[in-house]
């Protein structure tokens, strides 16, 4: 017989029995998980039948007690999935058969709360009640010996998902250990460092140190979480700081109220995106004359962007021209080149015929040198649904930079876009309201409420659209898509002051434009067609 052990019996959280495979094969019925785990727990996986009979049966009689064993253990062999030599079983004991199943007892890697030995297991016998109640709390008490013992950077090194590293000078993010107030607590201040610590990385191609006196190969940041018990809840507190010279950066706090849901509470959720916004906007500082840098370029793409600043898109586009041809540039540098490119499309900034053909050059190329990174992808379902027109597969691509990133809210605005465009605007609005959401502390909100806009329009909520986009109109004056929405949903409420205002506006900042340029099929109006809005264009108001 092979010795390979084809199933695993998993003893924490709920008992779970798990061929090779991964199918689980637990038998529904509650006495039947209740011997395999009073077996598994034996010396050498093996029971007397008398004990079972005892812990299982033990108000009936022993002439039923044992049949009911009997029954019980038939059914066991007819379990599905090929464990029908999952038993070894004589007249005096009863054995998990060691050549085909091992007994797990170790904790899930990415556990909040610790789990319960044999969790939900509930038998009506006196005698097993009070067997499953000693284990239980003999294995909380040794898990919270064995959650002490580790040291504090191995467990948030086993939670970290840390970018490979290059060699090339980037910021780093230095991970300091969580101060707590009680063990209990500690998990989940564990689970916020990580997550803090991976989004910004994820953000800017950061570095993530788990020692304070680590060799980094550019600017360091350090994020400490501190966790409090508060009444049913918790309290986290996350605090950014420099590191050469200890200054605090950014300090951020919220109140839980459910403890065991902590990773699901919104203000978890916030806080965290808010950490990540503050951290961008650090290692997003320009020089004083506005000059971007290579280690921290993706940072300043990302806290600058959508370059409603002429100037400073000028500033961009010529660090790029001139770092062309570097042999050190990054997948997620090509990929900022081809937002760039787009965001010259969009804002009509530039006459430069081959804008179309530079964005999908640039984001082809970053898609080939990594096709792996969350804001590649995304960056690449942007050009596809901008540029190329192709919506179904911008749509994939975001959704899949959205499934790496459920917090990023700038994938989250792109894969709402998508969504609308692909005949989903309920869906692509929801998305851009949770964009708006995640993205309340970055920078150019404008933008966020522009997105709003469009998605509106396009499943007809005039009234939202307009909403958004007066604010985004208010918060950037000179951003011209909420001024090209604007004159349209202004007309098409019947004020036509407000409309020739916009209008007006856009011909300020576009020269050329004018209603028969609006109409014409390449003016950057994608949401708007398709609707009445468009009317605007035969409105003679300019």
């Amino acid at each position: 017989m092979s010795t390979t052990q084809n199933f695993v019996l998993k003893l924490a959280g709920p008992v779970r029995l798990i061929r090779s495979d991964g199918l689980e094969i637990t038998p529904s019925a509650a006495k039947l998980k209740a011997l395999l785990v009073l077996i598994g727990t034996g010396n050498g996986m093996r029971r007397p039948r008398a004990f079972l009979q005892d812990m299982l049966w033990s108000c009936s009689d022993p002439e039923k007690g044992g049949a009911s064993l009997r029954q019980a253990l038939s059914a066991a062999r007819r379990m599905r999935g090929g464990a029908e030599d999952l038993l070894i079983i004589n007249n005096e004991a009863v054995a998990l058969n060691p050549a085909r199943v091992k007994v797990d007892l170790s904790l899930p890697r990415d556990c909040i709360e610790m789990p319960e030995f044999a969790e939900g297991l509930d038998v009506a016998d006196p005698e097993f009640e009070d067997w499953v109640r000693d284990r239980r709390s003999e294995f909380a008490d040794a898990c919270d010996k064995l959650r002490d013992a580790v040291p504090t950077h191995h467990a948030l090194a086993a939670r970290v998902k840390a970018a490979m590293p290059t060699g090339r000078t980037r910021p780093a993010i230095v991970v300091l250990p969580p101060v707590c107030d009680h063990s209990s607590v500690r998990a989940h201040a564990e689970i916020l460092t990580a997550d803090v610590a991976t989004h910004i990385a994820q953000l800017g191609e950061a570095e993530i140190l788990l020692e304070p006196h680590a060799v980094a190969h550019g600017e360091k940041l350090a994020v400490q979480v501190r966790a409090m018990r508060s009444g049913p809840g918790l309290r986290f507190q996350v605090q950014l700081a420099e590191t050469a010279v200890p200054r605090i950066v950014w300090i951020g706090d919220v109140n839980c109220a459910n403890a065991p849901a902590i990773h699901q509470d919104a203000n978890f959720d916030q806080l965290l995106v808010d950490t990540a916004a503050a951290a961008s906007a650090h290692f997003g500082r320009l020089s004083p004359e506005g000059t971007p840098d290579a280690s921290h370029l993706a940072f300043q793409m990302f806290a600058h962007f959508p370059f409603q600043d002429g100037n400073r898109l000028r500033r961009f586009d010529a660090w790029f021209d001139q770092h062309s041809a570097s042999p050190e540039i990054s997948a997620t540098q090509l990929a900022w080149r081809a937002r760039l490119r787009l965001v010259t499309l969009l804002e009509r900034s530039s006459g430069d015929r081959h804008a179309y053909g530079e964005a999908v050059e640039f984001s082809r190329a970053a898609m080939c040198m990594n096709t792996g990174d969350p804001m590649v992808t995304a960056i690449a379902a942007d050009v596809a649904l901008h540029v190329e027109g192709r919506v179904e597969l911008a749509c994939e691509l975001a959704r899949t930079s959205a499934v790496k990133c459920p917090r990023n809210p700038f994938i989250h605005a792109i894969l709402a876009q998508a969504l609308a465009r692909a005949g989903r605007p309920s869906e692509g609005y929801a998305v851009a309201q949770r964009a708006l959401r995640l993205a309340a502390g970055q920078p150019n909100q404008s933008w966020w409420h522009a997105i709003c806009a469009a998605t509106a329009i396009k499943q007809n909520s005039y009234a939202e659209a307009r909403k958004h986009a007066e604010l985004a109109h208010f918060l950037a004056p000179t951003f011209r898509p909420p001024l090209r929405f604007l004159s349209a949903l202004r007309f098409h409420a019947g004020d036509e002051a407000g409309a020739a205002e916009a209008l007006g506006t856009l011909k300020s900042l576009e020269p050329d434009f004018c209603l028969q340029r609006m109409a014409d099929a390449t003016y950057p109006v994608a949401s708007m067609r398709g609707t009445e809005l468009l009317a605007v264009t035969q409105s003679g108001l300019l």
